[in-house]
């Protein structure tokens, strides 16, 4: 299990962008947004190469997110689901790996379990009392950390962005 810390940082003028450190405190991949009215966002690593893409879904009842590969191919979608005491999120991909992992959290969307079956591979947990937003992010599938990392940043999009 590897542990992750996406952090929100502080001045962002008109994007969202975030930094992500592994557990010994190096920079492991950035996350910057487009200056545009649309939500687009991009995970790039040290080496400024960009490595998934997110991208929201306007119109619709309930948040709706994709994540596409550098090249532009859809890699998964997020929904989000309806419920009334918890968070709940699906997962559509046509990656077999990817494809039915389920989201839930609890009432206060602050700890998220990323299950597949009765599996945990990855949770998601919001840190208090920080003046911007922190998560927490141990992952148990090392080879699709960057993907989990992309579910931690749309989990902030969904549940924590001032309406």
């Amino acid at each position: 299990m590897r542990n992750y810390i996406v952090k929100q940082r502080l001045f962002n003028l008109w994007r969202s962008s975030f930094y992500i450190k592994d557990e010994q405190g190096v920079d492991c991949f950035f996350v910057k947004s487009d200056v545009n009215l649309l939500f687009r966002s991009t995970i790039y690593d040290m080496n400024n190469q960009p490595l998934l893409k997110i991208k929201k879904r306007y119109f619709r009842f309930l948040p709706r997110y994709d994540v596409y590969t550098s090249e532009g191919k859809l890699l998964f979608t997020v929904k989000s689901r309806f419920t009334v005491f918890t968070k709940k999120l699906k997962i559509i991909s046509q990656n077999p790996v990817l494809n039915g992992l389920k989201v839930d959290g609890n009432i206060f969307a602050w700890e998220f379990d990323v299950n597949k079956g009765d599996e945990v591979v990855a949770r998601i947990s919001k840190k208090l009392f920080r003046i911007t937003d922190s998560y927490g992010v141990t992952i148990a599938d090392e080879a699709n950390a960057v993907n989990y990392l992309a579910l931690a940043i749309v989990v902030d999009c969904i549940h924590h962005k001032k309406k």
